[in-house]
């Protein structure tokens, strides 16, 4: 049987759609977690819901309703001021009371409870009609829409609560299509055979595509390719067994270009329990994932030269390791001391320094294999990693490689200049256990006995054999 869209959007977004609240909670929720990757963390949105700005009272706001919480208990941690209006209870009479004790009479209260106590063990909200007692003695019929917040034994209840019938005075409709229309994250709706029925106006923003190019599509349309075919059915199987999903997935716009978006799926059950819909909220995260990568940046990268810095080298230096004494590898560090640095530096300026360490860094960089890795530790040393080398000669061509890379001029002030450099080279053997630190300990050790050989030499350990010289002109 076909399905009006807006048929399905008033479902989604009335009470009697349980699981609608969701589709208008997620734009306040997206703008909280972009708040919390802001300070450089991520927080759970179990925790973000229970912000100042609580997004659930907001979205009983739009939708005209009475929203109170309960921890998972039942008891009453949330009871706004709209709340005592309709019910008659002031907060500080009902804080920490179990809800069912408050609005029920005494041969409803068990009942109650245990359908409150269902709806957080089953995961999925359901809507309850109940006749309950008001604080002025008044009794009335409302209808109670439960939420599940959070997982497990923590799961606490969003309830919205109105008086039966009462929302059809000031047009439900008009409620539902507002907030989809107008709500900052993205909304992409399907029936069972997922095919889109509905988009809003923030989805045709992001993606680029109007509501013609979608409808009656498979959102297969928007697949970036960088997922597997096991990716998605993971999500259909969380989807299936849950009744939603949620996470980070890479999409396509109709551009063609690839973005990060955060996505929340739900579906929808019908009478009979079976999916009879999909709702799919999502927000473009192009720009924290970018903050992300800066913080990831200045973490682990020298911001200078661009090379990682000690912290990432370390790491590498660390995998590098443990990776040769499983493949019985060898891998050799090197620790590399410019000659001279602080003479040019103090003489023309820091930003010639600098512009140097830049075209040493580069030039380094050119010396090395894809595998390599040259790192940046703190002014004028560097240090390198050469996994899977052969033996110590072959470190010793590398010593003599990164010597020669400065024999060209540096072009500083708009004149010439020289720099030598001393290098010190450990190759680790591949039947012995060092950690990390203490390898690069080694190299620069070897380093210091290369300057006592003089300016522009190396000193390369290869465990009981020591080669020692200078680089090799024309080699």
């Amino acid at each position: 049987m076909g399905m009006d869209p807006a048929d399905l959007l008033h479902d989604l977004l009335d009470p009697l759609g349980v699981w609608g609240g969701f589709v208008a909670l997620a734009g306040f929720l997206a703008l909280l977690v972009a708040a919390a990757f802001a300070l450089g963390r991520r927080r759970t949105l179990r925790k973000l819901s229970k912000t100042a700005a609580d997004p659930w009272d907001s979205l009983a706001r739009v939708l005209g309703e009475t929203y109170v919480r309960l921890d998972e208990r039942g008891r009453i941690t949330v009871w706004p001021a709209a709340a005592k209006e309709l019910l008659g209870w002031a907060a500080g009479e009902v804080q920490g009371k179990v809800l069912s004790e408050v609005l029920l009479p005494a041969q409803d209260e068990r009942k109650g409870r245990e359908q409150l106590a269902q709806v957080a063990g089953k995961g999925r909200g359901d809507r309850l009609a109940w006749s309950i007692r008001g604080g002025t003695g008044e009794s009335f019929w409302v209808q109670i829409t439960a939420v599940p917040v959070g997982d497990g034994a923590h799961r606490e209840l969003a309830v919205f609560i109105r008086k039966t019938g009462e929302r059809k005075i000031i047009g439900e409709e008009d409620y539902g299509a507002l907030a989809a229309d107008n709500a900052v994250e993205g909304i992409l709706v399907t029936d069972a055979q997922n095919r889109i029925r509905y988009v809003n106006e923030s989805f045709c923003t992001v993606t680029g595509y109007m509501p013609e190019q979608v409808l009656g599509q498979n959102p297969r349309v928007l697949q970036s390719g960088r997922h597997d075919k096991a990716f998605y059915e993971e999500l259909w199987n969380t989807l299936h067994t849950q009744g939603y999903w949620q996470g980070e997935i890479w999409n396509r716009r109709r551009s063609g270009d690839v973005y990060p978006e955060h996505l929340s799926i739900h579906a929808i059950p019908g009478e009979r329990g079976e999916p009879r819909a999909y709702v799919a909220v999502f927000s473009d995260i192009t720009r924290l994932k970018a903050h992300e990568e800066e913080l990831r940046r200045l973490g682990y990268y020298d911001s200078l030269t661009g090379l990682p810095n000690r912290t990432l080298f370390e790491d590498r230096l660390a995998s590098e390791l443990a990776r040769a004494w499983r493949n019985h590898h060898h891998v050799a560090a090197l620790y590399v001391d410019l000659d001279n640095f602080k003479v040019i530096n103090d003489a023309l300026g820091h930003a010639a320094g600098d512009n140097l360490l830049r075209e040493v860094a580069h030039r380094f960089q050119g010396c090395l294999r894809e595998q390599d890795t040259v790192a940046r530790l703190a002014g004028d040393e560097f240090a390198l990693i050469l996994p899977d080398i052969g033996a110590g000669l072959d470190v010793e061509k590398v010593a003599q490689k990164l010597m020669r890379s400065l024999d060209r001029p540096f072009h500083l002030l708009g004149k010439e200049f020289f720099i030598t450099a001393s290098v010190g080279g450990v190759l680790h053997p591949c039947d012995s256990h060092v950690g990390a630190a203490a390898l690069l300990q080694q190299a620069d050790a070897a380093m210091y006995e290369a300057k006592k050989l003089g300016k522009g030499r190396y000193y390369v350990a290869s465990g009981a054999e020591t080669l020692t010289g200078e680089k090799v002109v024309g080699a």
